[in-house]
């Protein structure tokens, strides 16, 4: 149960990271609603304001209008946020102490997030007075200083509107991060005659994204406590035996089934409080090692994950211990036995639907699982257990060691369950991972082509770059954001040619269209043949088909492309170039690009891809060590059944001994038997893996990410763990062996 508390605590600490890392700054989570503004009429604000202020909007709390565009600054792109602080003062605050600042309410003045401001910088007439670490860059003002910095007076884009009190949803969201994204939560729907009211969802995918990722965490966290109970289980079992004889006196003594349970109870509760402490320090040594733990702001989430994790903890063991000294007097019926089965399935057809969302590809996962417990363990161990293959065998010795494995799976029926259960999660994300990679490794591919790549290069003359000696060909990327009627989109502008629109898996040039990836075609609806409307924040309309829908595996935004020559870049910012060089001209071309424009990161493309791949494997090193948890939970749960078997069976071996069994004879047995159950262990689990691997890319990501994975089945993320478990499994049964030959000697 600690490894499970270290699981659960861990995993809870860093889904609360990976929100706030991604999120930044992000004052949308403090609404719930938009109302899209119309031509950008600040008029409609004062409208809805005044509708409000009379009573007309009783559910609502607060409201401002916002403003929001991009200029260019520091060679990038750079968006810009216009709110009116004064408007919602309330909202300010739980935004953060930034927002409160009173010399952000002088005029011209900046809040700046992202790594690349610094105080007192001037951006065109406005100065930062305030900045805020963050991994992306924004610039946040005053309404009036926003409407002054992007040139649109008295102009808003939208109102956003909050909500009465919805502490019982962060408080959710604090306990369990990534819930409401699991479930799709939505906040009631608000009609307001003349006005589009919308979900703030739409226009925040990056908080739907974060969540996904902390939700598919917690399913990690989830398993390992699955396995945890079973282990518990087993546990609770083999004491509620050892002590039947204990049992028979004191219910002879008078006492009553409820007080001897009671005291298996309070036992259990002891072992759980014992095992959650060890489990805590454990998680504090490992977040340590993470640098997590030094954070201040993340030790409130710590104490929150520990008392999560010690509550979860404390219930499965105090669960599977009443479960175990229930069963000690009544088994289950068999009837219980098959509405499990039916219930089972019964997930299993609701999770495929996709309407059931991301906790329906969660509990398809759970289903399989089930369905390996309630199925195909216990027909497994009752094919092993009929004596006609048995009967062909010549050998009486084998013969006599092949039944005692049989009986071995019988009586390690639960430890085998979660045995089974650990080794599937750990091939079901090795798969994913590895079948991930490939398929991230095949975007890279066709993506970043050998050349030079350039950062904010809005400065840079193209012009001059072009008649270098040495560079054959060079591409500028124009980007601005649009509008959709339901969220924003980021729209570039390149010059897609063939040789552009294959790096984006389209066949042939791109002149009257667009390509988009499947994040904006999944959250707005779109598919090839209909069409992108947008509104860029300069009035421009645009209208384009969509000719293609390509991967674009780990970006939160929405994103178009679009030829150079269907629209007008005068108002766009140009601030990165793709360079085609001719081999052996990389150094010294870089070299003089650097000289010239210092603020400029130049980077090789080849080393680009080597740096992708390299984050690549960095992000899922954890996600493999919560599925070694698990394993490794297992394995402890089988040494533990393990031994107490041995105990039970010391009879049985001095009787072997007696006809004339030699301990080398004996010894062997146990290697066999622990051989056998180590390799069908893993030969029954092979199929519930694949099965959890083909959740996890055809239903978990697609729900979660809107893009889906082509599942591969390599070698290595089956023999790695199955190696590992068949080696485990053999060392937890041979182990206990070991020790009662030590002890005879």
């Amino acid at each position: 149960m600690a490894l499970a508390v270290v699981a659960v605590t861990v995993i809870h600490v860093l889904s609360h990271q990976a929100i706030q890392n991604l999120e930044g700054f992000e004052l949308r989570t403090s609404y719930q609603y938009v109302v899209p503004v119309p031509d950008s009429d600040e008029q409609q604000y004062f409208e809805l304001r005044k509708l409000w202020r009379a009573g007309g909007l009783p559910d609502i709390e607060g409201m401002v209008p916002v403003l929001e565009g991009s200029i260019s600054a520091n060679g990038r792109l750079t968006p810009v946020f216009g709110i009116d602080f004064l408007a919602d003062l309330n909202a300010s605050q739980i935004a953060g102490p930034s927002l409160t600042d009173t010399s952000l309410l002088t005029s011209n003045s900046l809040i700046a997030l992202g790594p690349d401001w610094t105080v007192g910088q001037r951006i065109k007439n406005a100065t930062i007075v305030s900045h805020t670490a963050s991994q992306t860059n924004l610039l946040v003002a005053d309404l009036p200083a926003a409407q002054q910095l992007l040139g649109r007076p008295n102009q808003v884009d939208a109102i956003w509107m909050r909500r009465a009190s919805t502490s019982h949803i962060s408080f959710l969201e604090d306990i369990l991060p990534g819930l409401l994204t699991g479930l799709n939560y939505r906040s009631p729907k608000l009609e307001i005659e003349g006005f589009d009211v919308q979900d703030m969802s739409n226009w925040n995918p990056t908080h739907s994204f974060a969540g996904s990722i902390a939700f598919n965490l917690s399913l990690l966290g989830a398993l390992a406590v699955l396995v945890a109970s079973f282990i518990a289980y087993e546990a609770s079992s083999s004491n509620v035996t050892r002590r039947a004889l204990e049992t028979s006196r004191l219910l002879s003594l008078g006492a009553s089934h409820a007080q001897v349970r009671t005291v298996f109870l309070f036992e259990a509760l002891l072992l759980a409080l014992a095992g959650s402490a060890l489990g805590m320090m454990i998680a504090i040594g490992l977040l340590h090692v993470l640098r997590f733990i030094a954070v201040e702001a993340i030790m409130n989430v710590f104490v929150v994950g520990a008392l999560k994790s010690t509550l979860v903890g404390v219930f499965a063991f105090l669960a599977a211990a009443y479960i175990a000294s229930s069963q000690s007097r009544e088994k289950p019926r068999r009837v219980w036995h098959g509405i499990l089965i039916a219930l089972s399935l019964g997930v299993l057809v609701f999770g495929l639907l996709p309407e059931s969302g991301l906790v329906g590809a969660f509990l398809v996962v759970v289903a399989f699982c089930l369905i390996q417990v309630f199925v195909v363990v216990p027909l497994t161990v009752r094919l092993l257990r009929q004596p006609k293959p048995l009967a062909s065998l010549k050998s009486l010795v084998r013969v006599l060691f092949l039944r005692l494995a049989a009986r071995q799976f019988k009586l390690f029926q639960v430890p085998l369950n979660a045995f089974s259960i650990a080794i599937a999660t750990a091939i079901g994300i090795g798969l994913m991972v590895s079948s991930f990679r490939v398929n991230f490794e095949d975007l890279l591919d066709r993506r970043i082509q050998p050349g030079l790549h350039l950062v904010n290069a809005a400065q840079v003359d193209v012009q001059q770059i072009a008649g270098w000696e040495g560079v054959m060909d060079i591409r500028p990327y124009f980007r601005s954001v649009g509008r959709l009627s339901d969220g924003s989109v980021s729209i570039r502008a390149a010059r897609l040619d063939s040789w552009e629109a294959s790096r984006y898996g389209y066949d042939q040039p791109v002149s009257g269209g667009v390509l988009v990836n499947r994040q904006l075609a999944a959250r707005h609806g779109l598919s090839v043949g209909s069409d992108l409307e947008t509104r860029l924040y300069d009035g421009t309309q645009l209208s384009l088909p969509v000719l293609h829908v390509f991967n674009s595996y780990g970006r939160v935004e929405s994103v178009a492309i679009v030829h150079v020559d269907s629209v007008d870049t005068r108002e766009w910012v140009r601030d990165r170039i793709t360079l085609q060089v001719a081999d052996g001209y990389e150094p010294s071309i870089s070299t003089k690009l650097r000289e010239l424009y210092p603020a400029v990161e130049v980077s090789d493309n080849s080393e680009i891809r080597s740096v992708a791949l390299q984050v690549f494997d960095r992000t899922f090193v954890l996600t493999n060590a919560i599925a070694l948890v698990a394993v490794i939970v297992a394995v402890v749960g089988l040494l533990s059944s393990s031994i107490a078997l041995h105990e039970r069976q010391e009879h049985e071996y001095r009787l072997l001994r007696t006809i004339g069994l030699s301990e080398r004879q004996l010894t062997f047995s146990t290697i066999f038997q622990s051989g056998v159950f180590g390799i069908l262990s893993c030969a029954i689990s092979l199929p519930l893996g694949i099965a959890i691997a083909w959740a996890l890319c055809v239903l978990v990501n697609p729900r979660a990410f809107q893009w889906t994975i082509d599942l591969h089945l390599h070698a290595p993320p089956l023999i790695v763990p199955i190696s590992f478990s068949v080696l485990a499994a053999m060392l937890a049964c041979v182990i206990p062996q070991l020790i009662r030959m030590h002890h005879r000697n």
